[in-house]
């Protein structure tokens, strides 16, 4: 199989070859290609200024200056400009950076290739730490593009090397990920075990950053559950601790109030989150949840336009699935039943290929 062939797909899927899109992508396959070269071949690619690793940072400097994965694909370039000799260490943790940039865009097809890259040269070269951390990235994408056999093989693999090295922390991060997954099943009673068991598990580690991660997560069951004041409390707590996720976490609160009956607070909370959140994927989140909102509101003029705006920006599968869903919401909150339909039909066929 050709090496990167996700992002030839990617590029091939993009109409316009001078969209900053277009050119973040093949900037990011020219360095991901020159990184394998040099770990591969030990190519000399900097004996001149004709050589492959210029070409490759003017290919870079080619991304707009305030876009942050300029500045993260010029780290490997650099890294690899200044090495002594070719090897992985050097590269590993600007590729981490670039895997887990790509993460918070929602990029998740391609944030899965560079991941599967370092878990591959991790295994070869007996490096069970990044093992583990690209195994529960792994798991953390393929949940979320809801491919969930493949996300707990990952899960537990991670799980396993965690428990290989006695890395506590890396196992606590495994079982909040299938806590997730066991939600997303619908498997409720395993997901709040499980929790329960990480919580305790994080208080006696003294830990209050993974305390505040499993919290979030049994809040997160509790939202499963639809029992929203024990939602809201779980979330409350967890936004209280030093190293909380305040985006993730706030996303979640947001949904709980909207679906309290809260609309005024979830909407102020939503619509912070839509402009702030760092994570591209929470501030597409927001949006929807504040399209929702308006139909609670009753306010079919400002539904309508979110409908819109939203449809034009639904470009990933991820994103159309979560539009339409809501959507379909909206329209039966708003007494529109054939909309309605219209958009569950969509969601449904969208579910397939996401």
């Amino acid at each position: 199989m050709l090496p990167h062939a996700i992002y030839f797909e990617a590029l091939a899927a993009l109409p316009d070859s001078r969209s900053h899109q277009w050119r973040e992508i093949a900037a990011g396959l020219t360095v991901l290609r020159l990184v394998d070269d040099w770990l591969d071949y030990e190519e000399n690619i900097i004996a001149n200024e004709g050589n492959d690793l210029a070409r490759v940072k003017a290919i870079v400097a080619d991304i707009p200056q305030n876009q942050t994965l300029r500045s993260v694909l010029s780290n490997i370039t650099m890294a690899i400009q200044h090495a002594e000799k070719s090897s992985f260490s050097v590269v590993a943790p600007n590729l981490l950076a670039y895997a887990l940039e790509l993460e918070r865009d929602a990029q998740y097809a391609l944030s899965e290739d560079v991941f599967q890259g370092i878990r591959e040269r991790a295994l070869v070269l007996g490096d069970k730490e990044l093992v583990t951390q690209s195994c529960l990235k792994l798991g953390r994408n393929y949940r979320m593009t809801r491919r969930l056999d493949l996300a707990e093989e990952f899960y537990t693999e991670g799980l396993y090397y965690a428990k290989t090295t006695g890395n506590r922390l890396r196992r606590l991060t495994a079982n909040t990920g299938l806590v997730k997954l066991y939600v997303q099943r619908g498997d409720l009673q395993s997901a709040i075990a499980l929790s329960d068991d990480t919580i305790l598990e994080a208080r006696q580690m003294d830990n209050l950053s993974a305390l505040s991660i499993a919290l979030h997560d049994r809040g997160f069951v509790s939202i499963a559950e639809e029992n929203y004041p024990e939602s809201a409390t779980r979330l409350q707590q967890a936004l209280q601790l030093p190293g909380a996720d305040k985006s993730s976490i706030l996303g979640d609160l947001g949904n709980v109030l909207m679906n309290a009956g809260d609309i005024q607070r979830s909407r102020e909370i939503n619509y912070a989150l839509s402009v702030t959140a760092r994570e591209r994927h929470i501030r597409w989140i927001a949006a929807v949840n504040l399209m929702c909102a308006a139909a609670y509101d009753g306010q079919r003029d400002e539904f309508e336009r979110y409908i819109s705006t939203l449809d034009v920006l639904a470009t990933r599968p991820i994103c159309r699935f979560e539009y339409h869903l809501v959507a379909a919401d909206g329209y039966k909150i708003l007494g529109q039943p054939h909309a309605a339909v219209r958009h569950a039909e969509a969601a449904a066929a969208m579910g397939a290929l996401v």
